[in-house]
């Protein structure tokens, strides 16, 4: 399946189920798919070109989360703009990606306007999605190509500028599906947003459409932010990187929190020191879970769960808890040497990983 139609079979069974919500405000899965019908109409007067380049640049918001969704809808490429970055960096990505379009939240605009300008593609402002009239016509839009490109991540840069790593539906439909083979939810999930969407938590976020579950957006990862919000809607699964963890268990208010909501607390993007990860079980409960991945192989390589962080835990197997988990299901790990050669048990090597998980190219 295309990566929005993880998102419509989830509108089919669950249409008037809350979808995004944020502060006061709920959008049913029925009205989220309408209005992201809407903004891929609206798109339309902006490029008439088959599978356009389309970056979105918005804080954490619903409004965004439609555009992305439209962007896909349309048979687009989206490309997830940073607003955390300096405007010469995104202006330099956008012209990696040879952007077709910048949406930018009117926030925003002054950075948009100079990174289009080195990108040498138009900006539009990003319109109030839920307003806008429905003229989107999907007879339009080509059928599904599993090996199409969607979506352009920026890589880390570790080795030079930032690269544009491809991801296909394929590459897509193959992280819901290690996502979900790993990570398991009970009930009515409740998917908080609060890292950028532009990262980690947007990747989450659409994984978790999948299923149904509704997406809570906050704005910033502050730790009273974040726990607040955890209590206020019930939150069932979250990613949040390392750091937001370690300041989460600094805070004066940690102890008065209920998290008996929580069922999955992703860490990934940098590992947990065993210390900190003990103290985060003590806190939240056995729901820890990591995953490992990169640009080229987005965010589930390996699976640490929230099972086998248990099952260490009660064996005291520290070994296992500075792990970063076993392969995940439909993705080979080997760890080789220089020349490419699986090195024996035990020994420190490159990891190498096979699968359809992987980016289709830069």
């Amino acid at each position: 399946m295309r990566l929005i139609e993880f998102f419509d079979r989830a509108a089919a069974q669950f249409s008037n189920r809350a979808c995004l919500v944020q502060g006061q405000t709920s959008t049913s899965y029925a009205e989220v798919q309408r209005a992201s019908q809407a903004m891929a109409g609206w798109i339309g007067q902006f490029t008439a070109k088959p599978a356009p380049r389309i970056a979105v640049l918005a804080p954490n918001c619903a409004d965004a989360v439609v555009a992305v969704l439209a962007v896909l809808r349309l048979g687009g490429i989206w490309i997830p703009a940073n607003d955390k970055n300096p405007a010469d960096d995104l202006g330099a990505f956008l012209t990696t990606t040879r952007c077709d379009l910048l949406i930018a939240h009117s926030d925003l605009k002054t950075m948009a306007d100079t990174a289009a300008t080195i990108a040498g593609c138009p900006t539009v402002g990003l319109p109030d999605c839920m307003a806008l009239p429905d003229t989107f016509s999907p007879a339009d839009i080509p059928g599904p190509d599993m090996d199409a490109v969607c979506s352009l991540f920026s890589t880390g840069g570790t080795t030079g500028k930032p690269k544009a790593a491809m991801w296909t539906h394929r590459t897509w439909a193959t992280l819901v599906a290690n996502f979900h083979a790993g990570i398991h939810h009970e009930g009515h999930p409740v998917n908080l947003a609060a890292a950028p969407i532009t990262h980690a938590a947007g990747v989450v976020a659409m994984c978790m459409f999948a299923i149904g579950a509704t997406i809570a957006i906050i704005d910033r990862a502050e730790p009273l932010a974040v726990m607040e919000a955890i209590e206020r809607y019930r939150v069932t699964t979250l990613f949040l990187p390392p750091t937001v963890i370690y300041t989460m268990l600094a805070h004066a208010e940690i102890d008065g929190r209920d998290f008996s909501s929580l069922q999955n607390l992703i860490y990934a993007a940098a590992p947990m020191s065993v210390e900190k990860l003990r103290q985060a079980m003590g806190v939240f409960g056995p729901v820890m879970v990591q995953t490992f991945g990169q640009a080229e192989a987005p965010m589930v390589c390996t699976i640490l769960s929230r099972e086998d962080h248990i099952e260490a835990l009660t064996h005291a197997n520290e070994a296992r808890l500075a792990s970063c988990g076993r392969p995940a299901l439909l993705t080979q790990i080997s760890i080789v040497d220089e020349d490419g050669r699986p090195v024996p048990c035990g020994q420190s090597g490159e990891i190498a990983v096979r699968g359809d998980l992987l980016m289709a190219g830069y």
